[in-house]
């Protein structure tokens, strides 16, 4: 939707537009009879947004709302999630299997459309062959690169994203590892096509903690004073707070430079520990990589996550976030905010949608809605 510039209102009274979106949830967690409900009401006038929302919560609960301006309208995806039992995977093959369990589950809770789409290794090279559609999204939770992807002097992965796909990264840094049958994973392909030149065809590798072949300065530390025992992220940044991204997992090596990102125009979207975030959101070319820089430890918290930066735009584009705000222990019906937003506070590009979107950020809770701006 464009956003109107009015130098002169000519009538008093103007043709408010409103939409309302109603999403409701039985949490089977907690215990079939509770439910959140939360309604959330966006009116267009010739200056501004004017935003309602209300609650109902028969318990005590957390939330998060965040506004987003969506440049390419509202956030749609079609999902593949990469699963070969035959390679070895750096990852728990059980993990990544209830990856679409889960998901699938949360997204019926969310009434959120979701085609999911589950692939082996022949049919990920024919995915990856052919050119990628502006909402097609990769899972890859394995933590390595398929030899048949990762071919000889070439990448299909890294020619697919930077070509336009998105990629959500989980494990070992991206490239590092390749897989082959019968049983093998390796940092040392003599073809170049793994270890940190396999990372280096997606991103570049001193943006890692690892720093690459041959870092000495002292910016990172080097690699082999890392233990690759998972440690605890426990401070969330802004952005993962807007979206609903709490990952506390982590492998050393595979952390990302909070400055090198911001200074690529990239992004820290997971918890941060002095600056190093577990999960970067980057360009590559004109496609976007997702990386949670950690095994998957979790697989059900990790669906919501999945769920909340595919309904936040942030794996298919780059939302602007507006606003965001906390709301901490909300219970009864009559929780309500309203929140304001002129034109004049939404940065470039002038066309877009706006999109509330209202997570519940207590532990395994699944709630999630969206409500975006009629065009």
């Amino acid at each position: 939707m464009s956003k109107p510039r009015f130098v002169e209102v000519a009538v008093s009274v103007f043709l408010i537009v409103i939409l309302v979106s109603e999403a409701t949830i039985y949490l089977a967690p907690i215990h079939n009879t509770l439910s959140v409900n939360s309604t959330v009401s966006i009116a267009t006038t010739p200056e501004g947004y004017y935003i309602n929302s209300s609650f109902q919560v028969p318990f005590s609960a957390s939330f998060v709302q965040s506004y987003l301006w969506e440049p390419s309208g509202v956030p749609s995806w079609h999902l593949y999630v990469y699963l070969d039992p035959a390679y070895p995977s750096y990852t728990s093959i059980a993990e990544v299997v209830g990856i679409d369990d889960h998901f699938s589950t949360v997204a019926a809770y969310r009434h959120a459309d979701s085609e999911i789409t589950v692939v082996n290794t022949s049919q990920l090279v024919n995915l990856l062959e052919a050119p990628p559609l502006p909402d097609d999204v990769l899972v890859m939770a394995t933590g390595a690169i398929p030899d048949l992807v990762a071919q000889p002097n070439t990448n299909l992965l890294a020619n697919w994203i930077t070509s336009g796909g998105s990629v959500l990264w989980i494990g070992y840094t991206i490239g590092y590892l390749v897989s082959s049958l019968p049983n093998s994973l390796s940092s040392t392909i003599p073809t170049n096509d793994s270890g940190w030149f396999g990372t280096a065809r997606f991103v570049p590798y001193s943006f890692t903690m690892g720093g690459g072949p041959s870092s000495t300065s002292p910016t990172y530390l080097r690699r082999a004073t890392f233990s690759t025992t998972p440690s605890i992220f426990t401070t969330s940044s802004a952005l993962g707070t807007a979206v609903g991204i709490d990952y506390p997992y982590t492998i050393f090596p595979a952390l990302w430079n909070v400055s090198k990102l911001a200074g690529a125009g990239d992004l820290a979207i997971g918890n941060t520990w002095a600056n190093w975030t577990n999960v970067a959101w980057m360009h590559v070319g004109k496609g976007i990589l997702v990386d949670f820089a950690g095994p998957l430890e979790d697989v059900t918290p990790l669906s919501i996550w999945l769920a909340n930066l595919l309904q936040s735009g942030f794996l298919t584009e780059h939302p602007m976030v507006l606003q965001s705000h906390s709301f901490p222990q909300v219970q009864g019906s009559d929780f309500t905010t309203r929140e304001y937003i002129p034109y004049s506070a939404i940065p470039g590009p002038t066309t877009g949608t706006l999109c509330v979107l209202t997570l519940q950020t207590d532990p395994y809770q699944p709630y999630g809605n969206s409500t975006c701006a009629a065009a």
